[in-house]
């Protein structure tokens, strides 16, 4: 496993701070330049050569504020669409403390004009484009950490694989780069619960022996260890990361409080169990 490596992402910063620009409408998109902080390229030359234009950190205390306010009003719509519970508060917004009085003059010139794009600032299309600021700044603030939880994993070079257990690996690995870790316990314990059957029962005499109320998984486990495919600790993790699953599934309560701290090892260990499975098949 690779080192814990610091979260950044040197695209996701460049990006964030164009995407202030963009939601504060301080930018043109021509044919074969882009040009963020401006309006446009004759706006950057008039501030140039005027003495009285608007300092530099008020300007970017103006876009860091609009974008800010834009984003929220993202959050608040995209909560309404997807959640059951209200809207948390945003932590801060940007912006406000370091303006001066000239700059907050212009925020409700700023906050109010149109966007490039839109026809409104009410109905439809400010919606969207509100829930575009909000997802786009959240996608890139989860950047680093997709990169840096990616760059943790070895690679796997398993072959004969069935397509099931191929999906629910790739499934899970997205979910586990975007910190979806419910989904992620489920996933692993489908990898391991096709995973072994795949590999220990094939013909299905395993599944036919097992009485009502006993673990049809324990006894895949047992079969692997058995064979000499699960070794040292694999069959105990086996055992957790089912036990996991099903908690996430039918308790979840129990899950966060036996597996929120368990995200990485989790899957790390599936990982492993895959692995031996398959490098040790006959």
């Amino acid at each position: 496993m690779v080192t814990k490596r610091k979260e950044s992402s040197k695209r996701a910063d460049l990006l964030l701070r164009a995407l202030d620009c963009i939601n504060s409408g301080l930018y043109e998109d021509q044919d074969d330049y882009m040009l963020f902080g401006w309006s446009s390229i004759y706006d950057k030359i008039d501030d140039l050569t005027d003495r009285d234009a608007i300092r530099n950190s008020d300007r970017q205390s103006l876009q860091e504020l609009v974008s800010d306010l834009k984003t929220q009003a993202g959050r608040e719509a995209a909560v309404q669409r997807t959640s059951l519970s209200k809207p948390n508060q945003p932590k801060k917004i940007r912006g406000i403390r370091s303006l001066s009085g000239e700059g907050l003059r212009s925020v409700v010139e700023y906050a109010t004009r149109p966007q490039s794009g839109e026809l409104s600032r009410h109905g439809e299309k400010k919606v969207l484009d509100d829930l575009d600021a909000f997802y786009a700044r959240k996608v890139l603030s989860t950047l680093p950490r997709i990169v840096a939880r990616a760059a943790r994993l070895d690679e796997m070079g398993l072959k004969g694989v069935p397509a099931d257990v191929q999906w629910y690996f790739e499934e899970a690995h997205q979910c586990y780069l975007h910190g979806f870790q419910v989904a992620c316990a489920v996933l692993c314990r489908a990898i391991l619960a096709s995973a072994l059957e795949n590999v220990c029962d094939q013909k299905g005499t395993i599944k036919k022996s097992v009485e009502p109320g006993e673990s049809y998984f324990k006894a895949l486990v047992e079969k692997a260890r058995g064979d000499g495919l699960l070794t040292d600790d694999r069959p105990e993790w086996a055992i957790k990361i089912r036990d996991a699953g099903n908690d996430a599934i039918h308790n979840f309560p129990l899950f966060k409080q036996r597996w929120s701290t368990k995200r990485d090892e989790i899957l790390l260990n599936t990982r492993k169990v895959l692995l031996d499975l398959y490098s040790r098949m006959k």
